[in-house]
């Protein structure tokens, strides 16, 4: 495989082969043995000795005293976990394998790699997402081979530093069990900080608290109901194929077929238990617990009648019987039509014209005549053209 910087030349998909792959020998530290470099515990252990040794020069009380501090500071760090230089270059290199698959893997997804059914081969005969296949696969196995040994390197280290660090301590006399974590204030709450007459009585709150009733565990999936009688455990099957959020509605059901009668909803998978596992739907009892489990096998003809169900009127209850027509008389009654009301038009009121604020303007002579004169066609005046008669 090319280096990260090698490129392929294709026709059409031309793009940067990240085959990458940080070689185990660049990183020799800890690799070729399975153990820490003991270089490490020898630098904290020879730290160590010399707060013993100074430990040991001053042996006063407030002196040792602030020696088990610092001890005890140094095994709070290592149990929080800490950093050093070959942690720090494999924590580097899991980042830089990182971002080298992240390329490889955008190049498969540029050359349609993932989801093209069409395989495209160079002029040499290889194919690049074969070869981005086969780089993908070598990084990652490269990456997890680094990430265990970071991991046993930070367990070895804690082990080592914390088994030196206890060492000196029993050896100062501090005692290991002072060394833990600071523990965070216990947080109250706002209610209890008030005055007497708001705070909340917790005693009263204790006293009068009554436990819930333990919640059952609902099931998963696909299961069967059942009806069940709690009289003398006779049980029918309501829902074959159901879900816990269906429970209500069988268990309603269940009692409506059973008016009068104590019954109760049971479950079970019919793939995975048999009828008799069934458990309640709202206690989580099993059927087998039950004081009256299987009673109905021994009961009597004759037996007490309340204690029992009625199909037949549930479902002829529950049958939607259709509108049966009356055909007793054959007169049917024709009501006539209301005859339609005509709208009455609105007139408006006449009023009259007023000519002088009319305003209108006047071009020409008056073509109309005066109201002093008229025309008498019947008998005209003289012949001709009729003068304005007086």
């Amino acid at each position: 495989m090319a280096d990260g910087s090698a490129r392929i030349r294709h026709a059409s998909f031309p793009f940067r082969r990240h085959s990458v792959i940080l070689a185990l020998k660049d990183f020799e530290f800890g690799l070729a043995n399975d153990h820490w470099d003991p270089d490490v515990p020898r630098r904290i252990i020879s730290s160590i000795a010399l707060l013993v040794a100074f430990g040991a020069l001053v042996p006063s009380a407030t002196e040792a005293s602030a020696l088990c501090e610092r001890l005890r500071d140094r095994l709070v760090l290592v149990e929080q976990g800490g950093s050093s230089p070959e942690i720090n270059s494999y924590a580097s290199a899991i980042a830089q394998q990182n971002i080298e698959l992240r390329k490889a893997r955008q190049d498969q997804r540029r050359l349609r790699c993932l989801t093209s059914s069409i395989v495209q081969i160079r002029p040499d005969g290889g194919n690049d997402c074969s070869d981005l296949a086969t780089a993908i696969s070598r990084m990652e196995a490269n990456r997890d081979i680094l990430t265990a040994r970071l991991a046993d390197l930070r367990e070895n280290r804690i082990a080592d530093s914390r088994a030196a660090l206890v060492t000196a301590l029993e050896e100062n006399g501090c005692g290991p069990d002072e060394a833990v974590l600071p523990e965070q204030d216990r947080r109250i709450p706002y209610l209890d900080t008030l005055a007497e007459p708001y705070r909340p009585d917790r005693a009263a709150e204790a006293a009068y608290s009554e436990t819930p009733p333990p919640i059952p565990m609902l099931p998963s999936g696909n299961v069967r109901t059942l009806c069940v009688r709690t009289c003398d455990g006779g049980f029918f099957p309501i829902s074959s194929q159901t879900s816990a959020m269906n429970f209500a509605r069988d268990a309603a059901q269940c009692q409506q077929m059973c008016p009068g009668t104590e019954t109760e909803l049971f479950f079970h998978a019919p793939e995975r238990s048999e009828t008799s596992d069934m458990v309640s739907a709202a206690t989580g009892r099993a059927y087998r617990d039950l004081p009256n489990a299987f009673l109905y096998r021994n009961r009597r003809s004759d037996a007490e009648p309340s204690c029992g169900c009625n199909l037949q009127q549930y479902y002829q209850r529950m049958t939607p019987r259709p509108a049966v027509p009356d055909y007793q008389s054959s007169i049917i009654d024709v009501k006539p039509k209301k005859a339609r009301t005509e709208a009455v038009p609105l007139t408006a009121s006449e009023r009259e014209l007023d000519e002088a604020s009319l305003n209108v303007r006047q071009v020409g002579p008056v073509f109309l005549p005066s109201d002093k004169g008229t025309i008498d066609l019947t008998n005209p005046a003289a012949p001709g053209p009729q003068p304005l008669q007086e």
